[in-house]
C-alpha cells in the first residue's frame, strides 16, 4: 500500500512542483518511483 502513496507523491510532486521538497531529492525520488511504477505495469501486462 505504501508503494502507491510513493507513486502518488511522485506524480503530485513532479507536476505540481511542491516547494517544500528539495528539487534534487524530489527528482531522484520521482525517477525511482516512476521506474518501479512502469516496471509494475509491465509485469502486470
Amino acid at each position: 500500500m505504501f508503494f502507491y502513496f510513493d507513486v502518488l507523491f511522485c506524480v503530485v510532486d513532479c507536476f505540481v512542483d511542491l516547494d517544500f521538497v528539495n528539487f534534487d531529492v524530489a527528482e531522484i525520488f520521482c525517477s525511482r518511483s516512476y521506474f518501479f511504477f512502469v516496471l509494475l505495469i509491465v509485469l502486470l501486462i
